[in-house]
């Protein structure tokens, strides 16, 4: 099941909400290549290349979030590193994986974890940062988006 943006997901109108769309296509794209019975080398990218994502992400909103005391930083921290943490189990249990059956499994144990935690963590978590945007404004307006970063455009999993 495809995920799609939608606007009570919803946090600034800005660099939150632009990474958290190119969080939801390389999710998506990992999905559309699963269904195509993607190769292990394909795999091992869109998930090295979701997890430097994340980080990156993570480190941004976590930097906003600082800026302006935000009450709830040390919890969004903790969910941000148990992600990663779980995140990073999955990639060694696709390092185990050999046949194609088992990367597929593990390929869609992956889309469980991030569907659930994109969905869950941006409607309950982040969006608790919505009353803190307009404090956030002169922090984030230094900052670029990710895909600018990389050169414009956003990154692709496939």
């Amino acid at each position: 099941m495809t995920v799609h943006w939608r606007k009570e997901m919803s946090v600034d109108d800005s660099v939150i909400d632009d990474d958290h769309k190119v969080l939801i296509d390389l999710v998506n794209a990992i999905e559309g290549a699963v269904n195509k019975k993607l190769t292990v080398a394909a795999l091992d990218r869109s998930l090295m290349l979701l997890k430097h994502y994340a980080l990156e992400h993570f480190k941004r909103e976590e930097a906003l979030q600082r800026a302006v005391h935000y009450p709830f930083y040390q919890a969004h921290a903790c969910e941000h590193r148990d992600l990663v943490k779980r995140l990073e189990a999955i990639i060694a249990h696709r390092g185990a994986a050999q046949s194609g059956y088992e990367i597929t499994v593990v390929a869609r144990e992956i889309l469980d974890l991030l569907k659930e935690w994109l969905i869950e963590h941006i409607l309950h978590t982040d969006l608790r940062m919505r009353p803190y945007v307009a404090q956030m404004r002169p922090y984030r307006q230094r900052m670029t988006t990710l895909g600018e970063c990389r050169g414009g455009g956003r990154p692709s999993a496939a």
